[in-house]
């Protein structure tokens, strides 16, 4: 039987592009890494900036929760609530180092100090790659049964490493928390850099 030139050359064609081999070159491999490379070296500093942001937002919003669970404890309970800094959830820290961790607990002596029987109400876990400052000379948030905060105002200042800016958290004498860009003074919360 003899086969039509067409359909012979149909034939093989359709058959030299099944048995084609398919891979990668070297020199594609090459240029695709570099390709690679590139984009890694502009994209990593854009993630660690967008990380640094993220551990500044939970930092600040993990202290508005507690700030707010203090509050709401204390009027529950129609007892003083203290929330303080503590690096082993036992005793309170006499620093304004908030970025241990802290404890929040229920001040039946009213002496503003954990003791031994008085109740952990919750523990806040320390954080990592962010600092949490004080006002100078309050190391404790009290809340009494009204709500109120007891004391002066007090501020923190929220500060991350890589972050574009720290974040402040105020805290009124009416108990109200709130975060702000800056500082009660006008001053930035962190030093740039």
């Amino acid at each position: 039987m003899i086969i039509p030139a067409r359909r012979l050359a149909r034939h093989l064609a359709r058959r030299a592009g099944r048995s084609r081999q398919r891979g990668v070159t070297l020199y594609e491999t090459i240029v695709t890494m570099t390709i690679a490379g590139i984009l890694a070296t502009i994209a990593i500093p854009s993630l660690q900036s967008i990380l640094a942001n993220a551990r500044l937002a939970t930092a600040t919003n993990t202290l508005l929760a507690a700030l707010a669970t203090t509050r709401s404890e204390a009027i529950k309970r129609g007892q003083r609530v203290v929330l303080c800094p503590s690096s082993d959830y036992q005793s309170c820290t006499d620093a304004s180092d908030w970025h241990v961790g802290y404890v929040l607990y229920i001040d039946s002596n009213n002496n503003s100090s954990l003791d031994p029987g008085e109740p952990v109400l919750r523990v806040f876990d320390g954080l990592v790659g962010v600092t949490v400052r004080s006002s100078v000379y309050r190391d404790h948030v009290t809340y009494q049964p009204s709500g109120l905060a007891y004391g002066s105002n007090l501020s923190f200042a929220v500060c991350a490493r890589g972050a574009a800016a720290g974040r402040a958290v105020v805290v009124s004498n009416t108990g109200r928390a709130r975060m702000a860009r800056h500082m009660p003074d006008g001053t930035r919360p962190c030093p740039r850099g």
